[in-house]
C-alpha cells in the first residue's frame, strides 16, 4: 500500500479463535447483516461473519489469499454469503456496509478515519482489532477490539 511517497507493507496476521468469540458478540450490534473485512487475509474473519448470518465482502490485495478464501467458502458451502475481491479497499466505497472490520496497524488508522468520515453509514459500526482510530471515541472495548459508531 502506498501512502504519499512511502510504500507500507501491512503484514498478514490471523485472528485467534478466542478473539473470534468476542468479535461475534460485538458484531451483534450491527444494525443489519452486511459486513466488510478490510484486508481479509485468508478469509477467516469474513468466513465467520458469513457463518453468523452476514452478507460479507472481503477486500484483499494478495491474490493467493483471495483464492484461498474463495476455496474455503466453497468448502464450507457459504459461497453465496461471502464474496472475496482482489482489490485495494482504499479504492472501494464502504457506504453500503453496516459492519466494517479491520485488523490494521497504527500507520493507516488516521487515513482510515478520514475515509470513514465520508463513507460510513450513520448507523453502521466499525470494529478494529488492536489498533485504535486516532480521534474517534471508542464506544466499547473488549479483548483488544474497539467498537465505534460514526462520529
Amino acid at each position: 500500500m502506498k501512502i504519499g511517497t512511502y510504500e507500507i507493507q501491512v503484514p498478514f496476521v490471523t485472528t485467534s479463535s478466542d478473539k473470534l468469540k468476542t468479535l461475534k458478540k460485538l458484531s451483534e450490534l450491527a444494525p443489519s447483516p452486511t459486513a466488510v473485512d478490510l484486508g481479509s487475509g485468508d478469509g477467516r474473519v469474513a468466513l465467520e461473519l458469513a457463518k453468523w448470518g452476514f452478507d460479507t465482502t472481503g477486500y484483499e490485495i494478495k491474490k493467493d489469499l483471495v483464492e484461498r478464501s474463495k476455496i474455503r467458502a466453497l468448502e464450507m458451502g457459504i459461497e453465496d454469503k461471502v464474496f472475496f475481491f482482489e482489490k485495494d479497499f482504499w479504492n472501494e466505497n464502504l457506504s453500503s456496509f453496516s459492519l466494517i472490520y479491520i485488523y490494521g496497524m497504527n500507520s493507516i488508522m488516521g487515513r482510515l478515519e478520514k475515509k470513514l468520515e465520508t463513507e460510513m453509514k450513520s448507523d453502521a459500526i466499525l470494529i478494529t482489532n488492536i489498533f485504535k482510530l486516532p480521534h474517534w471515541k471508542v464506544k466499547k472495548t473488549e479483548n483488544n477490539f474497539y467498537l465505534y459508531y460514526k462520529q
